[in-house]
């Protein structure tokens, strides 16, 4: 019995080392015979060739080389601002040396969007979605009576990044008022603007445009910026949009300074409709919209004091 268990045990482990060799011939017998170093090697260099190949060709048919791939995303390099000439130093310095402007330089492809008489709680927020849409900046020229019913919207209008002047207190033609009512005008109103968003605008635009040589020497002397307008779409007047649209792309080019309304009146809807198609249009016509001290390349607020006696 002893023996017998012996040879059966030499059987058992003869008949595995059987199974083991046959399962190995099985593997290597799947593998491909063909794909060894030196192969896999020569099949690079083909596949490499046939590629330089083809890119001779395509060239020598006049098409572009492929573009190199690269796994990362490679940073975007900033154009460097262009370098201004003479001439156009000249004219910008120009304007600045002036009290009173009308529009901005021309040697730039930029106009900027004004709103007068504001702010309110009807057309200010709607103007505002649009231009936060659009992601377009503008400067709101407010009255300071508004001002003090409506704070909260001066300061949406400055958290959205706009540009705040001076349109007078309660809105009145300042070339019928005598200088110290004409001071009261404009400085109790920077007042309500500073109280409200600790600014005190340098931009000054007088109700209806109403200026006078007396007038602008006066506020010329306390460091302030009279800004009119090249463009006037009448929306106070009660212009459709279609009308609107005709006269902006009229008269309107490059150092434009767009006169509209932010409130006023039930008129003012057409300043609402027209407004996302004539950001559009413009944008089409290659212009960047700016504020107006951008345009002019002046400074908006003056940091504490105020020039106007109150």
């Amino acid at each position: 019995m002893t023996g017998f268990k012996r040879v059966a045990g030499v059987t058992g482990a003869m008949l595995a080392m059987v199974l083991f060799v046959s399962a190995c011939a099985k593997k290597e017998s799947s593998l491909p015979k063909d794909r060894g170093p030196s192969e896999v090697s020569r099949k690079s260099s083909q596949e490499a060739g046939q590629m330089a190949e083809e890119s001779r060709q395509n060239q020598a048919k006049g098409f572009p080389p492929p573009e190199h791939q690269v796994s990362e995303a490679q940073p975007a390099v900033a154009k460097p601002e262009e370098a201004m000439t003479k001439d156009q130093m000249a004219e910008l310095d120009r304007i600045k040396e002036k009290t009173m402007v009308f529009k901005g330089p021309k040697f730039k492809k930029q106009i900027a969007l004004t709103f007068d008489d504001g702010p309110d709680r009807e057309f200010t927020p709607q103007i505002l979605k649009i231009l936060k849409q659009k992601q377009v900046p503008a400067t709101f020229f407010v009255v300071g009576n508004m001002v003090k019913k409506y704070p909260d919207m001066l300061r949406e209008i400055d958290r959205d990044g706009h540009t705040i002047g001076n349109h007078s207190f309660n809105h009145p033609q300042l070339t019928k008022l005598k200088h110290p009512e004409t001071d009261r005008q404009i400085g109790q109103t920077n007042q309500l603007i500073y109280q409200t968003i600790h600014k005190s605008p340098l931009l000054l635009r007088p109700p209806y445009g109403a200026i006078n040589d007396q007038l602008e020497q006066h506020f010329g002397q306390k460091n302030f910026k009279i800004i009119q307008w090249s463009v006037d779409t009448r929306d106070w007047a009660g212009q459709s949009p279609e009308q609107i649209m005709a006269t902006v792309k009229r008269e309107a080019d490059p150092g434009g300074i767009i006169l509209q309304h932010c409130a006023g009146g039930k008129q003012l809807q057409s300043t609402v409709q027209v407004l996302p198609g004539l950001i559009d249009y413009f944008r089409g016509q290659g212009y960047e919209f700016v504020t107006v001290d951008k345009l002019l390349n002046i400074p908006a607020y003056e940091e504490y004091t105020n020039k106007v006696s109150q």
